[in-house]
């Protein structure tokens, strides 16, 4: 009974306590893992939050009509299809991806065609694939100690976040190929490194579950197996596994020994990969897939691409940010600085060789599966086949920059770590600035995405039918229509509110291979098919839906500079060269001046555009230009080439209102330009002016006549 009446009272005691409230514990694993995600979350968040407003763009509506005409139509076998062969039934791929297709099918569960949901889930992709980023981080840097796990988790998340060649993947509903794919792929190589630190069963099984949706997520996902066998040898989770495997074998001084549960996981993962590579045979008749019958033979040649991989170290879209000297230095200035902390620590803990090693090799292999179409353009389209391996590059940067290891002492490290956290935060700064960049093309893109959809309705509410010559393919790399095929999409009910697809026709070939190619034959042959239908075109520098009247005029034309009184220049104020600029050029020598068979133009610093009237001549039947000129330059004609532009005027503007084509030489003093697929040339309606635009440079041109020749 005492000591029950004790009890009580110690009961008592306790409530009286004045307890202290509960902290987060910023030294827990946990909480650093949770800063760092909740921190790139936001940053995703912040700088793609325009992308809400993007809408849908070119392939969205391929694989969103397959959908809608399956739940709201019955018609369900296009979307099927997708789960037994090639995705999205393309002619060009193959390719098998059915769990993009089934995300995509709940999105359309949620939020039909509103095009905002869709996005929001391609920010939560996105804030998973920093959050594995974090996680094997933290995973990777623990081997050396916890004084910098943190850091070493934040940063390289914040890297990946902000990393500017994400947009296509993150602002493009569909690019969510990527995002899955990474997310799985990420998720089942930091399981791997939980599952030998820990070296529980559920970790292998969700390495093994992650990677098979992967690869249901994208065909980059077969890298796996490669990337984990590699971490296997050559990281560890604890520094001291390289000094005991030392011991017993010359060879594990070089890497590591995996223990008998890494082993297993990895000879696991290569059977998954075998056994998925049966399903795709047994699938799609191919193992391999992809684009086209390229062959390993491609490989070499598609990755010595010089262009596209400076776009990994200078990630801007140049029709955005041009690239210039200084851009590439800015963005070289980090990873010049992370290989000189990396050789100095290296020097003082031999064993991170092995972590660099494996970040290099990890991005290197992630990206060998893009080698049939490898490319980064200049407005980085196509910049989405680095999603993967940028993990790799911001893992090695944060990893670089933010020292560990407990070889370095505290002093060494504070220097090191506080120049590290510096430079890291220059590089995301100048990372946050080019992604705000990039992204504009997509919000701007969408933008006119709903002006031709509104215009169209609008069209479509006030005649039966009509014709609409061109669709927008792009807008600064980001993509559009493209195919008259999505242009019936957009005209069918859920994406417009009434379908009129069967009151539009199209003149547009399908598919194109560049925005600006286009065909005459096609034009006249839906002319003849529709004499009476009204006739529309799509104009990318007014960015509207105008009329369209067909060209008149004759066949050809020819314009001869030896009269050069009624012509039209820009800029209209002719300065005077200066022979401290220009190689050739005299003291003081016209912009423009004539000579016995012609003229003399020189561009001088300010660049020169001229055009002589021609007589009203026909574009459609007007196939190729011919130019009689002489380029004087110190320098071969070929370097000076790509400055000389055949320019002319007409009634309309489809692309830009800057008429310029490219011109080729064919002879000494001959030049060509065909203009028999060009966009601008057969739309733009009636030619009325030809001339010349040169860029500024050390050269002149002596021209003595421009011909248009009939087809």
């Amino acid at each position: 009974m005492n000591s029950t009446k004790q009890a009580e009272n110690n009961i008592t005691d306790l409530t009286k306590l004045d307890l202290e409230p509960a902290r987060p514990d910023l030294l827990s694993v946990k909480t650093q893992v949770i800063i760092a995600f909740l921190l790139s979350s936001i940053l995703v968040l912040t700088i793609y939050w325009p992308t809400l407003s993007v809408g849908f763009l070119l392939d969205d509506f391929l694989h969103l009509d397959q959908i809608a005409r399956a739940v709201l139509h019955g018609d369900s076998h296009d979307f099927l299809a997708n789960l037994y062969s090639n995705w999205g039934g393309s002619d060009i791929m193959r390719s098998y991806r059915p769990l993009v297709t089934l995300s995509l099918f709940a999105d359309f569960l949620l939020f039909k065609a509103n095009a905002i949901g869709y996005h929001v889930t391609n920010l939560i992709l996105m804030c998973s694939c920093c959050l594995f980023v974090a996680l094997i981080a933290s995973e990777l840097s623990g081997a050396y100690g916890n004084r910098m796990r943190a850091a070493t988790s934040i940063w390289a998340a914040l890297i990946f976040a902000a990393y500017p060649l994400h947009v296509e993947s993150v602002a493009w509903i569909i690019g969510r190929v990527d995002l899955l794919c990474t997310a799985f792929y990420l998720a089942s190589l930091y399981y791997f490194l939980r599952l030998r630190l820990i070296k529980e069963p559920p970790y292998l099984w969700l390495c093994l579950g992650c990677f098979v949706l992967s690869m249901l997520s994208k065909e980059m996902a077969v890298s796996l197996p490669a990337v984990v066998t590699i971490f296997a040898f050559l990281t560890a989770p604890s520094q001291a596994e390289f000094k005991t495997g030392s011991k017993t074998s010359p060879i594990f001084r070089i890497i590591r020994k995996p223990s008998d549960v890494e082993l297993k996981a990895i000879a696991l993962l290569w059977l998954t990969l075998i056994l998925f590579a049966g399903l795709r045979l047994l699938i799609l008749s191919d193992a391999i897939g992809g684009y086209g019958t390229a062959g390993i033979s491609t490989l070499f040649s598609s990755f010595a691409n010089k262009a596209a991989m400076l776009k990994i170290i200078a990630p801007a879209n140049e029709e955005i940010v041009p690239k210039t000297t200084n851009l590439i230095l800015a963005g070289s200035i980090a990873y010049i600085a992370a290989g000189v902390f990396v050789l100095l620590r290296c020097l003082i803990t031999p064993s991170l060789i092995r972590y660099f090693a494996a970040f290099a090799l990890m991005g290197v292999i992630s990206l060998l599966p893009t080698f049939q179409v490898w490319n980064i353009a200049p407005n980085l389209c196509g910049s989405r086949l680095f999603f993967l391996s940028s993990a790799a590059l911001s893992l090695a940067l944060a990893f670089a920059l933010i020292p560990s290891e407990d070889e370095i002492d505290r002093k060494a490290t504070r220097i090191a770590t506080v120049a590290g956290t510096l430079l890291l935060a220059y590089q995301l700064c100048f990372y946050t600035f080019l992604v705000r960049e990039n992204v504009k093309p997509f919000t701007k893109a969408g933008e006119l995405m709903k002006k031709i959809s509104r215009q169209l309705e609008d069209l479509s509410s006030k005649q039966d039918k009509f014709l609409l010559l061109n669709l927008p393919t792009d807008y600064k790399g980001a993509p559009m229509i493209t195919r008259p095929q999505y242009l019936k999409t957009i005209a069918k009910t859920p994406f417009s509110s009434t379908d009129y697809s069967l009151k539009l026709i199209t003149a547009e070939i399908d598919p194109p291979c560049d925005r600006s190619i286009y065909s005459s034959e096609k034009i006249e042959a839906t002319l003849q098919e529709h004499p009476s239908v009204s006739r529309y075109f799509w104009s990318d520098a007014n960015e509207a839906v105008l009329p369209w009247k067909k060209p008149e005029g004759k066949s050809g034309f020819k314009c001869l500079f030896t009269n050069i009184e009624n012509r039209s220049t820009a800029p209209t104020d002719m300065p005077v060269g200066n022979s401290k600029n220009w190689h050739v050029f005299n003291t003081r020598m016209s912009q423009i001046e004539s000579t016995a068979t012609g003229a003399r133009l020189s561009p001088n610093k300010y660049g020169l555009s001229i055009w002589l009237p021609v007589e009203a001549a026909n574009p459609l039947t007007t196939a190729l230009v011919k130019l009689k000129m002489r380029v004087v330059s110190e320098q071969p004609t070929k370097q000076i080439l790509p400055l000389i532009h055949f320019s002319w005027k007409q009634d309309n503007s489809v692309l830009s209102a800057a008429k310029e084509a490219n011109v080729v030489q064919t002879g000494e003093d001959s030049f060509e330009c065909s203009l028999s697929k060009s966009k601008e040339w057969l739309l733009g309606g009636t030619i009325n002016a030809v001339g010349l635009s040169l860029l500024p440079g050390p050269y002149s041109v002596e021209v003595e006549s421009i011909e248009g020749v009939s087809q």
